[in-house]
């Protein structure tokens, strides 16, 4: 039986905050054990691997418009985009490109995605709710971190599993996020692949958009989740 841990709690914005580096500094001497693990090792709420794991499965989605306004610092923003860029990558390409969105370069892109969904909306379509969302969302958002891949054409790597390795940062920079009290969503509108979008951002032929990263602090509590139990996903093979 894996015992629940204790983390350490603090507030962020007036809502509860794991402490997830205070956590794994008290760790910084432990090593991690290569291959098959048990639940028993999980045991100890102040091992690393506990502690991993609890920040993994409390990670949750956070949608912009529930965010508060607060800033996040540019500094702060860049190291999660270092954290990102420590996926696995196939043949060491490291494919993703990140194309980020601050201050008034936020109502830039709001004003390019309201003009988009106003031009490819039939009139009976039209819905001026998600009209104004599409600003608001912005404004709410302290960054919008603009995934995109580089695909080299000639390379030996296929496409997929480039994509792949951009969505494994995408996971890196959700999860440092997460550790230091930082919101985030990825979401992809209609425009996302779109050719305008593309020159919007000023992508080369090489290079594709996959989603946006919204971050930003919430007073909201994080929802409760839940996962199928894992035997209903599961193939083992021996």
């Amino acid at each position: 039986m894996i015992k629940k841990t204790q983390p350490i709690v603090d507030k962020v914005d007036g809502v509860d905050a794991v402490d997830w580096g205070s956590r794994l500094s008290a760790n910084q001497g432990s090593t991690f054990v290569a291959g098959p693990q048990t639940l028993s090792d999980m045991d100890d709420p102040s091992s690393t691997e506990a502690i991993l794991r609890d920040l993994i499965r409390s990670r949750r989605s956070i949608k912009p418009r529930l965010f508060n306004g607060r800033r996040i610092e540019d500094g702060v923003v860049r190291g999660l985009i270092e954290d990102a860029c420590w996926a696995p990558t196939h043949g060491l390409t490291q494919p993703w490109r990140f194309h980020v969105f601050s201050d008034a370069a936020l109502e830039r892109l709001a004003d390019f995605r309201q003009e988009w969904y106003r031009d490819h909306t039939p009139p009976e379509a039209f819905d001026p709710n998600k009209f104004d969302r599409l600003r608001e969302n912005l404004i709410q958002t302290s960054h919008a971190v603009l995934l995109c891949v580089h695909v080299d054409p000639e390379g030996p790597i296929p496409e997929i599993e480039e994509i792949e390795a951009v969505a494994c940062a995408a996971q890196n920079l959700m999860l440092s996020a997460h550790a230091q009290g930082i919101q985030c969503f990825w979401g992809s509108g209609a425009e996302t692949y779109t050719a305008e979008h593309h020159a919007f951002l000023g992508l080369g032929p090489s290079e594709r958009c996959l989603g946006t990263l919204y971050l930003g602090y919430s007073d909201r509590r994080a929802p409760k989740s839940k996962r199928l139990p894992v035997e209903q996903r599961l193939v083992w093979h021996s």
